[in-house]
């Protein structure tokens, strides 16, 4: 630059003084130039520096709201994918359900998926491939015996009548076999039997019961004799039908509409109003004494375990039509040697205060899962309530995890090696360990845990604190899975220090079974007092199903027999009388069976031993029967 400036000296030094002025002129001018030019590059550098900003903090934001789509992402498809299992899927969370999660699946609604096999189709390949795996495996049971000991949980494999009643009846035409064998040519040695199964369509009738109306002639007064037997008084109801209405919308899941329009094609015309006001009114007059002692005789035990579920009531004071009510239901427990007891109960909340007042005196093992509510109620109890978790829903969870993780691509080598195949094969090794020891004694049991169990459960939680919950390969839901069994230790090992406190909670969610089922059918309750009832059902049907009783024998056996035990103190002795393992209803069941019959069902007919004589010249052709 230096050379640049000396170089320029020396041109100028033989400029006059006008032409120093003029190029003195010339280099203010092109300096104000560049002054102007570096003020505009200055402003546009200024802009340009905050479109810059403006645009690093708008990727900025576009890279975290990208990152968070791709987590939506990501959780919606895997919840896409758990609810399209759910629907079409198996719900087997066993080991041996892993391996065969994903082959040959696809949705049945998908429009690029191929045609769909009939059900005819479909139940042939399964019962093929049942034969196969079982001449494979060495079985010499048939295909129909390998195919129904697979389903056993949907439908029984042996069709069993011995609990209905029968009837006899003998086909015989004397004069076809005449007319086939010759006149007395024949003689009857044995009979061949079928067993044909016949129903009688639902009957309803009305007794007209009628009493006298007599006059004292002394008094010259008319007096009416009391009616007997009176179900409740001003009612045409009875126990029969009333305990029917109960059966049909619990165990059978049967609305109140529907039981209507059946009833009207039977010629009864009955209200469904008539119909939830009787079951209120019964429910809160007869079943409420069977149903309060029921739960007293649960808090008595040391053993319960305890879940809740959701239900809707329209008409509750301060609170939406679509708010959502809970529904807990209580359980004896299931390895405790006791009579089994469930009871239901309504709480228009999820709160904690309702383990509080349910469960006044309890102390303890109360078996749940890991909602809050349990350890909070076990913490304020001082101590008389232990809160024991429930390693089927730690199962569950790395279940819902392996099954985002794995896809149909991969092999069952592939699938070994997940984090989650591994740690549903250790509770896989924990359940069959426990599946030993259902039939023995509660102190047989707690030693062969401590030998056999104990040393799995440490090597179940070795293993998950040996995995690095933060690394970024990791999914949310093997996470969440992993922290849930670390979180809980203390509650799923409870187990292992007393033989009576079972593995898991899955004894009281089978109890919710009949209740969902009914949920999806009648949708909803219309007030409070309707929920409240409901409940009580629910609680003797239940009982009853776990102690071997008939629910609709025993809701009969309820509404008629309550009346004589209302008076009774809350905690009578006595009570134990309504219950369904008494010696009362078992003789009241026993006859019962013994007395079923339909209208219609026809009388059984004597066994005829018959043969004809054979026909002589000197006397005519007789029957007679031998």
């Amino acid at each position: 630059m230096e050379a640049n400036v000396e170089r320029y000296l020396e041109e100028i030094q033989g400029y006059t003084h006008e032409q120093l002025l003029r190029e003195c002129a010339d280099l203010k001018r092109k300096n104000d130039d560049l002054n102007v030019q570096q003020i505009e590059y200055r402003k546009a550098s200024t802009a340009m520096s905050k479109a810059y900003k403006q645009m690093s903090d708008r990727n900025k934001e576009l890279q975290a709201e990208n990152t968070e789509l791709k987590k939506l992402c990501n959780t919606l498809r895997e919840q896409n994918q758990m609810l399209n299992r759910y629907r079409f899927g198996s719900h087997n969370e066993k080991l041996d359900a892993l391996s065969t999660m994903d082959q040959d699946w696809q949705d049945p609604l998908s429009e690029d998926a191929e045609s769909i096999q009939s059900a005819e189709d479909i139940g042939d390949i399964a019962e093929a491939k049942l034969h196969a795996d079982a001449l494979e495996a060495g079985q010499s049971h048939s295909v129909r015996e390998a195919f129904g000991k697979a389903r056993t949980k949907v439908l029984p494999t042996r069709r069993d009548f011995s609990a209905l009643p029968h009837t006899d009846s003998f086909n015989m035409d004397p004069d076809q076999l005449d007319k086939d064998y010759g006149d007395g040519n024949w003689q009857i040695v044995g009979w061949h039997r079928k067993e044909l199964l016949h129903r009688v369509p639902c009957f309803y009738y009305v007794e007209q019961r009628h009493t006298p109306v007599v006059k004292d002639m002394d008094a010259n007064q008319l007096i009416a004799c009391p009616m007997p037997d009176v179900f409740y008084p001003g009612s045409p109801a009875t126990a029969s039908v009333v305990a029917g209405i109960m059966y049909d919308s619990t165990i059978l899941a049967i609305p109140y509409f529907r039981q209507e329009m059946d009833m009207a094609n039977h010629g009864l015309i009955l209200p469904r109003q008539d119909m939830a006001n009787w079951v209120i009114r019964f429910a809160y007059s007869h079943l409420s004494v069977a149903y309060e002692y029921m739960h007293y005789l649960l808090t008595t035990c040391h053993y319960g375990q305890c879940d809740e579920t959701w239900i809707q009531v329209l008409h509750e004071d301060g609170r939406k039509a679509t708010s959502k009510s809970y529904v807990w239901v209580h359980t004896t427990g299931e390895l405790d040697n006791v009579p089994p007891v469930v009871v239901f109960a309504y709480e228009p909340t999820r709160a904690a205060e309702h383990l509080h007042q349910f469960y006044s005196g309890f102390s303890g093992a109360l078996s749940s899962d890991a909602y809050s509510a349990y350890p909070t109620f076990a913490k304020a109890s001082d101590g008389a309530v232990v809160s024991c978790g429930c390693f089927m829903h730690a199962r569950r969870r790395f279940f819902e995890a392996f099954l985002t993780a794995c896809s149909a691509k991969m092999t069952d080598e592939q699938r070994e090696l997940l984090v989650e195949h591994q740690a549903i094969r250790r509770i896989s090794d924990i359940y069959k360990a426990e599946a030993k020891l259902k039939e023995l004694t509660s102190e047989e049991r707690l030693q062969r845990r401590n030998s056999a169990l104990k040393p799995l459960i440490d090597e179940f939680f070795i293993f998950l604190r040996s995995l690095d919950i933060e690394s970024p390969s990791m999914s949310d839901k093997l996470r969440d899975a992993i922290q849930y069994s670390l979180n809980h230790q203390e509650e799923l090992s409870q187990f292992l220090h007393d033989g009576k406190i079972p593995i898991d909670n899955g004894y009281c969610e089978n109890a919710i079974r009949m209740y969902a089922r009914g949920r999806r059918n009648w949708l909803f309750c219309n007030s409070v007092s309707g929920a409240e009832a409901k409940m009580m059902i629910y609680s003797l049907a239940e009982t009853a199903k776990r102690n071997k009783a008939n629910p609709l024998m025993y809701l009969t056996y309820l509404l008629e027999k309550t009346p004589m035990y209302m008076d009774m103190p809350f905690r009578d002795e006595r009570l134990k009388e309504l219950m369904p393992w008494s010696d009362q209803y078992q003789i009241y069941q026993e006859r019962q069976m013994q007395n079923l019959s339909g209208p219609g069902m026809p009388l059984p007919q004597p066994k005829p031993a018959y043969r004809r004589p054979r026909p002589t010249n000197s006397e005519p052709t007789s029957q007679m029967a031998i």
